[in-house]
């Protein structure tokens, strides 16, 4: 509590330190530049690493949210597809498409679905200011048989996947 209670002492003299008095000797009449409220010094005493974490916890819901979006929207083609994943930075993530079969991807991908669906994904990230460094397709056959249905080891080798 001491330590808190020094911190807002310091502001306060902070304050009245940068506090510019229009009357005062050698200051420009009216010039109020450096007078700050003590809500701006309260706040910007957060810790910059917790603050930057809290925008990366934002902006990876909405990462989520429109990859979500693309997902619902693109379910509904019935071609197999039956969800979608990412991993990496919210910013550049690799997008997994995932189909039940490796026949029902191959189909996909023959008629061209993953054209539309590249598309949408590119739309969403960029309304995030976001730009896949990958899109990929897999299935849920694929990942039983090379990781035994454990999608976490199955994704750790996502640059593998075509």
């Amino acid at each position: 509590m001491e330590d808190k209670n020094k911190a807002i002492k310091g502001i306060y003299v902070l304050i009245n330190a940068l506090d510019r008095n229009p009357n005062q000797e050698n200051r420009t009449q009216g010039d109020t530049s450096l007078i700050l409220h003590p809500i701006f010094l309260i706040k910007s005493c957060e810790s910059p690493l917790k603050i930057r974490a809290e925008g990366e916890d934002m902006t990876e819901r909405k990462l989520i949210t429109v990859l979500t979006d693309v997902c619902e929207s693109v379910k509904s083609t019935n071609n197999g597809f039956v969800w979608l994943t990412h991993v990496g930075h919210w910013r550049a993530p690799q997008v997994i498409a995932v189909f039940n079969t490796e026949q029902e991807k191959q189909r996909a991908l023959t008629n061209g679905w993953d054209i539309d669906f590249i598309n949408q994904v590119n739309i969403a990230l960029a309304s995030i200011k976001s730009a896949p460094v990958g899109i990929y397709f897999d299935s849920e056959e694929e990942c039983k048989k090379v990781s035994g249905g454990n999608w976490d080891r199955h994704l750790s080798n996502v640059k593998n996947l075509h």
